[in-house]
């Protein structure tokens, strides 16, 4: 769905996008969901009013939080030391 035109200069809506992605931990769809507007208007109000180096600070803090906790990849995978052979490391 191609981005409203209608929403994107809206100073309302331009604005409640921008404070809440970059005071809240929200993706950008959640931000959709709570603005009832497309992803693709929201995208576009922040592609349009943030610079690149901001944009990727805050997918690097999304990102970074998506992978904490239980969602963590390695969460219980651990491999202690003592699992590893030592002739791998070239001690017999």
């Amino acid at each position: 769905m191609a981005p409203s035109k209608k929403h994107t200069s809206d100073p309302n809506i331009v604005s409640f996008v921008l404070s809440t992605y970059r005071g809240t931990e929200l993706t950008q769809t959640e931000i959709s969901e709570a603005a009832n507007i497309s992803l693709s208007s929201v995208n576009k109000i922040i592609n349009q009013n943030m610079s690149k180096g901001e944009i990727a600070k805050q997918k690097t803090k999304r990102y970074r939080n998506s992978k904490l906790g239980d969602l963590n990849p390695a969460l219980g995978n651990r491999t202690a030391s003592s699992d590893i052979p030592l002739c791998l490391f070239g001690f017999r």
